[in-house]
């Protein structure tokens, strides 16, 4: 689950806003800086005595729903224009990942649905319309806001619904850095994500550059003592490895490939020390769910010198795992390869322990 580390706020904002209010812009600030400037410019704008007050609070209300449901209510990669001609109520239901109406969609609804009349003059040629006309409507917003951003338990819903998504929308995959802005909520989203589909547009973004993998850490006040952190990624990665050994494309094989390749090479750029061994055995089992025909002897040396680690290599819990892929494969030259890995592991293993005897 996302950890309760709340981002800073500007010391502005945190004079102008209710502790409600600031728990909202923080929420928003997870999907992006402009909606979230349009909720704090909304706030300063509420607290003011502008004639003109109720038309600019409807259009920025009008503009942060619009801006939300654009990420979170569109299912597809349709604009939140075309998701209209569905029906305002269908993106609303999307948002929430819900297939019907609840308590709180219908409220969302009644609610937003007035931000257009209450944005569009009335008449030039009129009076304006009284500045505490939007009032009401902008303190119940607030209350659904609140319930869809104000706190990390609803962010995490928020993350669960695009964890379903079977492809990611365009809108989504450029909202993500913001989400995803703590390592929490990122080892939560990869662990969750299911859809191979995501893999290609995730690999064009470079969520799976084997630089981003985590070094392990010496503890301050013990040195000489390291903790190794997971790569968050992996736990998808691996995922969608077993699910091409069993349906296989060529594209996202391929992609596995150049991710092995990438993390053969960043290994090679590490001390002893850099190494991560949790990295190591994500790209193993990346590795063994690989097509016969792409498996190479650079994928062999890879599992080589990851055996031969400063660290307790966790390759070595899961070797069998290639030995029973190498069974399946009937390839001869594989298995004389494996078995000369598991050979020297072997020899590796006694002279660390004769060395420590």
């Amino acid at each position: 689950m996302p950890d309760n580390k709340k981002p800073e706020v500007p010391f502005a904002f945190v004079k102008e806003m209710t502790d409600r209010e600031r728990n909202i812009y923080v929420g928003l600030k997870t999907v992006g800086s402009e909606i979230a400037t349009f909720f704090s410019d909304a706030v300063k704008i509420s607290n003011s005595d502008l004639q003109a007050k109720s038309y600019l609070l409807a259009h920025l209300a009008r503009e942060i729903d619009g801006g939300y449901r654009d990420v979170f209510g569109v299912t597809s990669n349709k604009s939140i224009l075309s998701a209209e001609k569905d029906g305002h109520r269908n993106s609303i239901q999307n948002a929430l990942g819900l297939t019907e109406d609840s308590e709180l969609s219908k409220q969302w609804h009644s609610i937003s649905k007035q931000f257009n009349s209450f944005a569009h003059r009335h008449g030039a040629w009129k009076d304006p319309r009284d500045a505490k006309a939007f009032d009401v409507l902008w303190t119940q917003y607030i209350d659904i806001l609140y319930r869809l951003v104000g706190n990390y338990y609803n962010i995490a819903d928020s993350l669960d619904n695009i964890t379903k998504l079977e492809v990611p929308k365009k809108e989504i995959l450029a909202t993500l850095p913001n989400l995803l802005d703590s390592e929490a909520k990122k080892v939560y989203f990869f662990a969750h994500l299911e859809s191979r589909n995501w893999l290609e547009p995730l690999y064009r973004l470079n969520y799976f550059d084997p630089e981003k993998s985590p070094k392990p850490i010496e503890q301050p006040d013990q040195p000489g003592v390291y903790n190794i952190p997971q790569w968050s990624v992996l736990s998808y990665l691996t995922k969608v490895s077993l699910l091409n050994l069993e349906i296989t494309r060529e594209e996202d094989t391929k992609i596995f490939e150049k991710i092995i390749s990438t993390a053969t090479v960043a290994r090679g750029a590490l001390t002893p020390e850099e190494v991560n061994t949790f990295t190591d055995n994500g790209i193993f089992k990346i590795i063994c769910c690989l097509p016969a025909a792409n498996i190479q002897q650079a994928h062999f040396d890879f599992i080589s010198e990851a055996l031969d680690s400063k660290w307790e290599s966790w390759i070595s819990f899961n070797f069998e795992e290639l030995l029973q892929r190498l069974i399946v494969l009937k390839n001869k030259s594989f298995l004389i390869e494996g078995f000369k890995i598991l050979l020297k592991y072997k020899n590796i293993e006694e002279k660390q322990f004769s060395d420590t005897g």
